[in-house]
C-alpha cells in the first residue's frame, strides 16, 4: 500500500494492489479522501475498463462531456465507455474506487456488461443490499489497509460465485488490447474460433461493446501516450494507423471532446493534486478543468493551434507553476515514499538521487539500441519464412521506439542522447552489459531470448514503471504492452520447437546457454547501489530480490515445458 497527503492535511491517496489471484481481472484499489478544498471538475478519458466508486462523504456529479446534464452519485458503477465523461465535486468527498477489466466486472457484478457499457449507474441498482453493505463496511473499517483487505475478500468470493468469462472472450480481449497492431476482428474471430457474428455477441454480453469498439479504446489510448511524451500530432495519427492527420483529429475529438492541441494544453495546466491527474498507474486517463467551466467543446479551449504547424506542445516547463509540495505519509515499512513528478523537481532532488535516476535511465536507453541491432543483426537472418522476417523488422522497430520514448525524458532533463545513436556496438555495450544473445545461432535461442531473456528484463521494466520519478514510470505503459507481446511471440516460438524430438534438443540447448545470462540481467546481487535506489523509490526491490523472484518463476516456465534447468 502506497499513502501521499499534503502537509495541511486537505487531502491524502491511498493505492494498493488486489490480491494476486484477482488479478489481472480487477487492476488496482484507490482510497481518497479530499477535505474542504476548491470544487474539482475532471475529463475522464476512454480506457476500456469499468469503475466502481464507493463513496463514504459527499456526492460526485457525472455528465456526458458533449451534453452535459449532471447526475449526483455516492457510489456508481461506471461500464466501459468510447467517449468522454465529466465528473465534478464540491471539495469535499472520500470513498474507494476499484478499476477492473470488463470481464472481470461481470464475473464480479454477475450482470451482461452492455447493460454498463456507455453509462453510468448507481451501485444500489447493479448490487443492491449487497453494495450498501459493503459501503457500510468499508465506511466503518479503521483504515486503508483494512478496507483494501476486505475488498480482496469480498471480490475472491464474488468472483468464485459468479459466471465465468469464456477463455475466447479473454484471448480475444488480449489480442485486442496487448500491443499496437490493430488486428481486423475477422482475424481475431479466426484466432478464437468463432464466427465474427458469435465474438460480437459474446463480447456484448462479456465486456459491453463490439471488439470494433475495444480496438478504437486501445487506439485512443496509444495516440494519448504519444501525445504526452511528445510526439507531433501527424507521427501520432501514423503510428496510430490512420490514414491521414484529419481522420485522426476527428477521432480523437470524438472520443474525448477536446482536439489533441485542446488535451494538451489542459493537461499541462490542470490541477496538480491531490496526488496525481491519472486514475491508473502507466496510462493517461484524465485532465483537470476549471471548475466553473461547462460544456467541454468551444469553453474549454484555451489555446489556438497555429495553422501549417501539425506539432502539439504543452506550454514550456519553465512556464508552469510547480505543484505543492507533497507531504509523503508512512508506509508500513516506516520507508518514505518519494515522489518526484516535474523535470524541476528532479533537479532539485539531492545528487545521489539524480546521479542514480540518470544512469538507470541511460543504460535503459542504449539497452534498447542494442535490442533493436540484435532482430537485425543476428535474428533476421536465422528467420525460417517472411511472416518471421517481417516481426523482426517490426520488433526492431519497436526496440527504437522504446529509445525515442526514454530520450525525451532524459532530454527534459537536459541530457543529450543523440551520440547513443551512433555508437558502434562495442561502444555501446560497455556501458550496457547485454547477454551474450548477440552470438545466437539457432532459431531456438531466438525463441528463447525473447521467452526467457526478455522476460527476465521484464522484471526491470516492472521496477521502472514504479520509479519514484513519474514521468520515466509513466513512460513504461507501450513498453510493457510492446514486452509482453514479445514475450508471448517467443514463448509461442519454443512451444511449437519441443513437440518433435529435436526441436526440443535445440530448445534444451539454447536454455542451457541462455539461462545464466537471464540471471546475469539482475547484475550483482550483493549490491549495495540496489539497496540505496530502492531507498530513493528508483527501484522496489534489491537485485537479490528481483533475481530470486526471476528464477522462482522462470524456472517454473522452463519446467512445465518438460524442459530443464542448466546446473
Amino acid at each position: 500500500m502506497r499513502l501521499v497527503s499534503c502537509p495541511s492535511g486537505e487531502w491524502e491517496i491511498a493505492r494498493a494492489l488486489p490480491d494476486e489471484r484477482l488479478r489481472p481481472g480487477v487492476h488496482s484499489y484507490r482510497g481518497f479522501r479530499i477535505a474542504p478544498r476548491r470544487p474539482q471538475r475532471r475529463l475522464e478519458l476512454p480506457q476500456g475498463m469499468v469503475t466502481l466508486v464507493i463513496g463514504f462523504e459527499g456526492p460526485v456529479r457525472i455528465a456526458n462531456a458533449a451534453h452535459p446534464a449532471w447526475t449526483p452519485y455516492t457510489s456508481l458503477v461506471a461500464g466501459l465507455h468510447t467517449r468522454a465523461a465529466l465528473g465534478e465535486h464540491d471539495g469535499r468527498v472520500s470513498g474507494m474506487q476499484l478499476i477492473l477489466t470488463p470481464w472481470a466486472a461481470f464475473s464480479v457484478l454477475a450482470v451482461d456488461m452492455h447493460e454498463l457499457a456507455e453509462s453510468v449507474v448507481d451501485l444500489d441498482a447493479v448490487l443492491g443490499a449487497r453494495g450498501r453493505a459493503l459501503a457500510d463496511a468499508l465506511a466503518a473499517a479503521p483504515g486503508w489497509a483494512e478496507r483494501f483487505t476486505l475488498l480482496d475478500r469480498v471480490l475472491t468470493r464474488a468472483c468464485a460465485s459468479g459466471p465465468a468469462v469464456c477463455p475466447q472472450v479473454l484471448r480475444a480481449w488480449e489480442l485486442l488490447c496487448v500491443g499496437r497492431r490493430h488486428l481486423p476482428v475477422g482475424d481475431v474471430a479466426a484466432e478464437v474460433g468463432w464466427s465474427e457474428r458469435q465474438l460480437r455477441r459474446r463480447f456484448q454480453e462479456q465486456i459491453g461493446v463490439s471488439p470494433m469498439a475495444v480496438t478504437r479504446v486501445v487506439r485512443l489510448r496509444h495516440a494519448l501516450h504519444l501525445l504526452t511524451t511528445g510526439a507531433s500530432a501527424t507521427a501520432t495519427a501514423s503510428a496510430c494507423g490512420f490514414h491521414d492527420q484529419p481522420h485522426f483529429q476527428h477521432e480523437f475529438k470524438a472520443m474525448t471532446s477536446l482536439t489533441p492541441a485542446e488535451f494538451l494544453a489542459h493537461r499541462a495546466l490542470g490541477d496538480a493534486g491531490p496526488a496525481r491527474v491519472d486514475r491508473i498507474a502507466g496510462r493517461v486517463t484524465s485532465v483537470f478543468l476549471s471548475a466553473g467551466a461547462g460544456h467541454v467543446r468551444g469553453p474549454f479551449s484555451t489555446r489556438r493551434a497555429i495553422p501549417g504547424d501539425d506539432r502539439v506542445k504543452p506550454p514550456r516547463l519553465e512556464t508552469l507553476p510547480l505543484p505543492e509540495r507533497v507531504k509523503v505519509a508512512k508506509v508500513p515499512s516506516d520507508d518514505e515514499v518519494i515522489v518526484v513528478r516535474t523535470p524541476e523537481e528532479f533537479l532539485g532532488m539531492p545528487e545521489e538521487y539524480q546521479s542514480m535516476a540518470k544512469r538507470q535511465m541511460l543504460i535503459h536507453a542504449e539497452g534498447e539500441l542494442s535490442g533493436a541491432d540484435d532482430y537485425i543483426r543476428v535474428f533476421y537472418p536465422l528467420a525460417p519464412n517472411a511472416e518471421e522476417r517481417q516481426v523482426c523488422c517490426e520488433r526492431a522497430a519497436e526496440e527504437i521506439n522504446h529509445f525515442k520514448v526514454a530520450s525525451a525524458v532524459l532530454s527534459d532533463l537536459g541530457i543529450d542522447t543523440t551520440r547513443m545513436s551512433t555508437q558502434t556496438l562495442e561502444e555501446r555495450r560497455k556501458l550496457f552489459l547485454t547477454a551474450d544473445f548477440h552470438n545466437s545461432t539457432t532459431w531456438a535461442e531466438r525463441g528463447v531470448v525473447s521467452w526467457l531473456i526478455e522476460d527476465a528484463v521484464m522484471e526491470l521494466l516492472k521496477e521502472m514503471s514504479a520509479s519514484s520519478y513519474r514521468p520515466w514510470a509513466d513512460s513504461f505503459r507501450t513498453v510493457i504492452q510492446d514486452e509482453r507481446v514479445h514475450i508471448a511471440h517467443g514463448a509461442r516460438i519454443v512451444r511449437g520447437l519441443v513437440k518433435d524430438r529435436e526441436g526440443k534438443k535445440q530448445v534444451q540447448a539454447a536454455v542451457d546457454r541462455l539461462w545464466p545470462h537471464s540471471l546475469d540481467v539482475f547484475g550483482n546481487p550483493t549490491s549495495k547501489k540496489a539497496e540505496i535506489a530502492v531507498s530513493w523509490g528508483l527501484r522496489t526491490r534489491t537485485n537479490a530480490e528481483a533475481r530470486h523472484d526471476w528464477e522462482v518463476r522462470g524456472g517454473a516456465k522452463v519446467k512445465k515445458l518438460g524442459l530443464t534447468l542448466p546446473v
